[in-house]
């Protein structure tokens, strides 16, 4: 918790990111390479829908979630864990809330 008794965890962790130092571009690297799997992953499964072919595994899906995975591990230091700190920033926050209003009532 900061000084206002707010939960602040997705600045804690660019706090941690940015103390890396020489690491750090190398994570932003991977992002980017992660968001671009994915993004090349969805492009690839609505174009091979809309021909009615299924190129992508089984039924498109195990090549989709396969893609989805690697991406997401990739940029998950550069995006998904700050995106996701951010949720749950919010939703402690908001819990927080209604408990001080309800114990406070």
């Amino acid at each position: 918790m900061d000084n206002s008794g707010k939960v602040d965890l997705s600045t804690q962790w660019s706090t941690f990111t940015s103390a890396l130092g020489p690491i750090k571009p190398l994570m932003n690297l991977l992002a980017v390479i992660g968001m671009l799997i994915v993004a090349w992953a969805f492009v690839k499964w609505a174009w091979d829908r809309r021909r009615g072919g299924m190129s992508m595994g089984g039924g498109g899906g195990q090549g989709l979630s396969g893609a989805l995975i690697v991406g997401l591990l990739l940029s998950a230091p550069g995006f998904v864990i700050p995106a996701g700190l951010e949720v749950f920033d919010v939703v402690i926050n908001a819990l927080v809330n209604i408990w001080k209003k309800t114990a406070g009532a």
